[in-house]
């Protein structure tokens, strides 16, 4: 980030080195089904589901289904989303091999590196889809254990899958049962 420079007045960034590149692909189908919803909302729409590359944003009360990382043809959760988005994030539809092992499609913002992959799936829940977009990505990021305490520490409606299937439900997830 020291190698950007924000000019708010005028609506421009800008970098101070060649090779910087910026990414928004963590954000941009959340933030692209907030609008949009936003669009709907302005036309009188009450009612919708909204998704954007598996990105989920509704509108109502709709049922959706969480595929499980390791069967997509099994859901592992049926849960109701009423007025709020979905995010889930996995490896297990962008996965690569490499000797062996998978590879992450998530970057460690301190190595620049695919992050192991100590997360299959992490959903989030959250008014925005924009937020819960870029918080599935970051929890991925973080990996299993930081995750967990980002959730509780943010109260954050999650649900983690890890690569032996184990699953955690955070507080604010189980409490919006």
């Amino acid at each position: 980030s020291d190698k950007l420079a924000l000019d708010a007045p005028n609506g421009s960034l800008r970098k101070s080195h060649p090779r910087v590149q910026l990414d928004l692909g963590s954000v941009l189908q959340g933030y692209a089904a907030d609008r949009v919803a936003q669009v709907l909302r302005q036309a009188g729409q009450k009612e919708f589901l909204i998704e954007v590359g598996g990105e989920l944003l509704a509108a109502g009360s709709w049922q959706v289904g969480i595929e499980d990382p390791f069967n997509p043809r099994v859901m592992i959760a049926k849960p109701v989303l009423k007025d709020m988005a979905l995010s889930p994030s996995g490896l297990y539809r962008a996965k690569r091999e490499a000797a062996g092992k998978s590879i992450s499609h998530i970057l460690s913002p301190k190595t620049g590196q695919p992050v192991d992959p100590t997360i299959e799936l992490c959903c989030v829940y959250h008014a925005s889809c924009f937020q819960a977009d870029g918080w599935s990505t970051a929890l991925r990021a973080a990996g299993w254990k930081e995750a967990q305490a980002i959730a509780e520490r943010e109260a954050l409606a999650v649900m983690l899958v890890g690569p032996k299937g184990e699953t955690w439900k955070s507080s604010a997830l189980q409490a919006l049962k």
